[in-house]
């Protein structure tokens, strides 16, 4: 499977965020922050968002193909020549 360079780019755009989010959790960890739990929230809710996103993706492209597959089967003759 070919990947775009479109979908390259988020890719790494989504590891450098999910990066800083840990980065801050630890951070706000180190300097006893009252922001932490949101900054934990922030890291648990983002990556579940990237990958939900992503899975919808493939469930509706996967969809536009079967239904390109179906009105493609449609067109296709019998086996006696005669079309359904």
């Amino acid at each position: 499977m070919k990947h775009s360079l479109f979908s390259r780019i988020m890719a790494l755009l989504a590891v450098a965020v999910i990066v800083a989010l840990i980065g801050g959790v630890i951070y706000c960890i180190v300097t006893d922050s009252e922001y932490l739990m949101a900054m934990m929230f922030t890291a648990i809710i983002v990556p579940l968002i990237i990958y939900l996103l992503v899975w919808l993706k493939k469930v509706f492209s996967k969809s536009a193909d079967s239904v390109d597959d179906i009105k493609a089967h449609e067109d296709v003759p019998n086996k006696d020549g005669k079309e359904e």
